[in-house]
């Protein structure tokens, strides 16, 4: 009702990607822990780099942004008429 599909697509990514940092933020730490008791059992011990955690984080990301724009566009673009009908 008056505002325009960027601003609407910028407030969900807001709220998405903010979720979505903070559950990698409480993720990854805990996801290394137990990764790194595990693979400390092996006789050839190898360590473990963040590159595998930021690049899932990103790769979510991405991903997520992709759908939430598709659907944004989608609904913002869709007659509200097939709406109020079904309702």
């Amino acid at each position: 009702m008056g505002s325009s599909i960027s601003n609407i697509i910028a407030l969900f990514m807001k709220e998405i990607l903010g979720t979505i940092l903070v559950g990698g933020l409480i993720a990854c730490p805990i996801a290394w822990f137990l990764m790194d008791k595990w693979l400390s059992d092996y006789a050839n011990r190898i360590s473990i780099t963040p590159a595998p955690f930021i690049a899932a984080i990103v790769a979510l990301g991405l991903i997520t942004a992709v759908l939430v724009v598709m659907q944004t566009i989608k609904t913002a673009l869709m007659n509200p008429v097939h709406s109020l009908r079904s309702e």
